[in-house]
């Protein structure tokens, strides 16, 4: 009974490894993938309510830890925000059945071949704008923050690394920018230092 009990207590608890809570199985339709490390070898922990699955609330806030840090995790957006633009993106990829991933994939392939030529103006107009970042966007603006959130990468493939930083800009861009402002000020206080 003991054993019964603690089953159903566990399936009650978010584990903050899973590609359910971290959606790392989404990527490039993704807010990016440089923690995944830390969550998958059990460095992140949910604390109190945060832990519930069923006590989730829509904001997508979690309590946490972080090593020994408390945190706060927060999806950037609602569940329904980021269902209404997998569906977009799916609808204009028109693929069926549909993976927010694949739409990404798809659509930053058809921006980028020619005679296209690579610009990522070329892709916001692609992925249709949703956002005062990607409404009134300069190629400048979106080359700066391309640049500056691929300075210290180090992919093996270059390419690779390309295409799935596009999607991950560009993604983060549509659906909401603070990501991509947040890891801008990081960049710049870090480099600053």
């Amino acid at each position: 009974m003991a054993i019964l009990c603690l089953k159903i207590l566990f399936h009650l608890h978010i584990d903050p490894s899973s590609d359910e809570f971290t959606n790392v199985d989404f990527c490039p339709a993704c807010y990016g993938n440089d923690l995944c490390p830390q969550f998958f070898h059990g460095e992140v922990s949910l604390l109190g309510i945060s832990k519930l699955k069923y006590l989730k609330n829509s904001k997508n806030v979690f309590f946490g830890k972080l090593s020994s840090n408390r945190v706060i995790l927060k999806k950037l957006a609602h569940d329904s925000e980021i269902l209404n633009m997998d569906k977009l993106l799916c609808k204009k990829a028109n693929l069926k059945p549909c993976k927010p991933n694949e739409a990404v994939r798809l659509l930053t392939l058809k921006a980028i071949e020619p005679p296209n030529d690579y610009h990522l103006m070329n892709l916001i107009k692609v992925f249709e704008p949703s956002t005062d970042i990607t409404r009134c966007p300069s190629e400048r603006l979106l080359t700066y923050l391309y640049n500056q959130l691929n300075a210290k990468r180090n992919f093996i493939e270059f390419e690779e690394m390309e295409f799935h930083q596009l999607g991950q800009l560009l993604y983060s861009l549509l659906l909401n920018p603070e990501a991509i402002i947040m890891q801008m000020e990081v960049i710049k206080h870090y480099f600053s230092v």
